[in-house]
């Protein structure tokens, strides 16, 4: 374990903002998401990092490496509502310019998401227009709470993890065990119960037991639109709202006894 690694939110101003981006294409070249394109990546980074619902976290290595990065969220429904509602336009824009570029990506995207993306599109104008729809994220318990520094004051049950990658230079360090555990730190301050993620299986090289390692469990096997297999991990956590306003602006982070206390600082 590494214990002058550093974790603070991404800020979209520094250098980080990029290298995330391209470190991403590396780690994840055949991933749905990665086949978009840069200029996808860079908006969907940006989203995760200004979402009141979601959080973008890098890790920094001593000489000022890009050592990994983690996007997560901490009220999906409410996340992803608010990501179309901001970044649809410019998203959206990006798979087209992408689609045009590469047909192989314009047919995958026809295949397996066009119809649930269009759907969603749909919805959202639909809300804004005013009229009432069945919310489908109403399994989430919502109540206004306080503020963790750029953290909506709403409060879900569960949170998930959507992307997690170590700079391949500098694995095996603990890089990615610091990442989930901050992650987790801020659910727990966030109110959440439980956090989902996927990864493929172990014998296609997902990352099943390195979650296992961190008390994460096996809930059941996926299989996506596309046809790709997944396995998704849980792990239920107590969650301490306790006195957040005085974290507002830095957060005290010290997982265990196995790293130094790191703070998670939102860059203004």
């Amino acid at each position: 374990m590494n214990n002058d690694i550093e974790i603070s939110y991404l800020d979209l101003s520094s250098i980080y903002a990029a290298e995330a981006v391209t470190l991403h294409e590396q780690v994840f070249r055949d991933e749905f998401i990665a086949r978009l394109g840069v200029r996808f990546l860079h908006r969907y980074y940006r989203a995760f990092a200004e979402s009141p619902y979601a959080v973008a976290l890098i890790a920094v290595s001593p000489s000022g490496a890009l050592a990994g990065a983690l996007l997560g969220t901490l009220d999906p429904g409410n996340h992803y509502q608010w990501l179309i509602r901001k970044h649809g336009l410019g998203l959206a824009a990006a798979v087209l310019e992408q689609s045009l570029r590469h047909p192989s990506v314009a047919r995958m995207l026809i295949r397996t998401r066009l119809k649930r993306y269009v759907s969603g599109v749909m919805r959202q104008f639909i809300k804004r227009s005013g009229v009432a729809t069945a919310n489908p994220d109403s399994g989430y318990s919502v109540r206004a709470t306080q503020t963790i520094g750029h953290v909506s004051a709403k409060a879900p049950k569960v949170g998930d993890i959507t992307h997690l990658f170590v700079n391949p230079g500098l694995r095996s360090k603990g890089v990615g065990a610091s990442l989930v555990r901050a992650y987790e730190h801020l659910a727990t301050r966030f109110g959440i119960r439980r956090i989902d993620l996927v990864t493929l299986p172990p014998t296609e090289g997902g990352a099943g037991p390195f979650y296992e390692k961190l008390g994460w469990t096996f809930a059941q096997t996926r299989v996506s639109r596309s046809g790709e297999t997944f396995h998704l991990y849980q792990k239920c956590i107590e969650p301490s709202l306790g006195n957040i306003a005085q974290h507002r602006n830095k957060i005290a982070y010290n997982p265990g006894r196995e790293t130094r206390d790191m703070a998670l600082i939102r860059q203004k």
